[in-house]
């Protein structure tokens, strides 16, 4: 049985623990109070997956450990991994409560042994949770078992208001070059041509001082928008992987006349780049300049040189099609859609995950 006292106060103090299903097969749960009895072995696991978000790697938990509440739970057939899921604890406030994340995961072996390693992270995190959200965002072939399974586990999708996309724009970057180029939207390419003649210059930055000012101004646009900002923590431990050059966070920025005045910032997940946030500069000066146009196309450019496969732009408004002006940017550089599974969620104290989805969409309709 899962360890009672483990749900009791912060994540330093509470135990490891396992508990073991009906096939055998062990779930248990990683902390830095054990990390050294698995680490070898998780690291070896994940190095092996080909699909793997940069939120479900040891990096990342490594970073953001102890400041945040970030565990593993693995599940083991005779000390062999199985599956993988790096959870984040946020407490709600004024509660004991909290509500669970798996982002871009869980990670598995084989599809047979989903089910029941979601058995294995329900059961891990029961004593507090409110709700656990996966948000699998995954593409081809493992969407519709994925889906499935999740559903059976009692999971539902997301309300579309707070989790909206199920679908991507990607780039085939196995086309060369001059193919893609062909491939780009004739607006578009008269766009990259003017914003050269303008002076725009764009680079792959890897200063810590330009990822700074890339989230401060990210975070005053989401402010005056209603959006969701980057997390401080969040922020400060993607700036540490920022710097290095051949890492999972690539962050370009575009600027004039020595002024950054706009930015986007990637994260790897397997042969995929994925776009995660953008800003650009909102300023009358800077309006003319086709910034975004210019940011995305270096860094789609950068992307077949380090050998990924495709350029995901991170989500597609299906419902609202090419008159929504997001997609229509995206669809100028690709007409590739792609399917992948969106965030489902499991209320373990329905009623009151009930009220938080209620609030957030609330919120949600506020700004939208």
């Amino acid at each position: 049985m899962w360890d009672t006292a483990y749900m009791r106060g912060s994540l330093n103090r509470r135990k490891p623990f396992d508990d073991t299903t009906a096939s055998g097969n062990q779930g248990v749960i990683v902390t830095e109070s054990n990390l050294a009895s698995h680490e070898a072995q998780l690291g070896q696991f994940l190095s092996k997956q080909s699909d793997l978000h940069f939120y479900q790697t040891l990096d990342w938990y490594r970073c953001c450990v102890p400041e945040q509440d970030l565990f593993f739970v693995l599940t083991l057939s005779d000390n062999n991994i199985l599956a993988s899921s790096l959870v984040r604890r946020r407490p709600l406030p004024g509660l004991t409560l909290a509500i669970y994340r798996i982002e871009r995961g869980p990670v598995v072996t084989n599809m047979s042994v989903l089910a029941e390693h979601l058995e294995h992270v329900i059961n891990a995190v029961s004593k507090d949770a409110v709700l656990v959200a996966v948000s699998p965002f995954r593409h081809g072939e493992p969407v519709q078992r994925l889906t499935h399974d999740l559903v059976a586990c009692g999971f539902t999708p997301s309300p579309r208001s707070l989790a909206p996309y199920e679908t991507t724009i990607a780039i085939d970057l196995s086309l060369s070059i001059d193919q893609l180029r062909a491939g780009l939207r004739r607006s578009l390419k008269t766009q990259l041509n003017r914003g050269s003649r303008l002076g725009v210059e764009v680079r792959r930055a890897t200063d810590i001082e330009s990822f700074d000012l890339f989230v401060t101004q990210h975070n005053d646009m989401a402010h005056r928008r209603g959006l969701a900002p980057i997390q401080p923590e969040i922020a400060r431990h993607l700036g540490e992987f920022c710097t290095q050059p051949e890492g999972s966070v690539q962050l370009f920025i575009a600027s004039h006349e020595g002024k950054q005045v706009a930015g986007i910032c990637l994260l790897s997940s397997g042969n995929r780049v994925i776009y995660e946030w953008g800003v650009s500069s909102e300023a009358i000066e800077h309006r003319q300049f086709p910034l975004t146009h210019m940011l995305h196309w270096n860094a789609v450019q950068w992307a077949k040189q380090a050998g990924y496969d495709y350029y995901d732009f991170g989500g597609y408004w299906d419902e609202r099609g090419d008159a929504d002006p997001i997609n229509r940017f995206k669809t100028g550089f690709s007409k590739d859609k792609q399917h992948f599974v969106p965030e489902h969620v499991l209320g373990v104290r329905p009623l009151l995950a009930k009220a938080y989805h209620a609030a957030a969409q609330l919120r949600a309709g506020l700004f939208s």
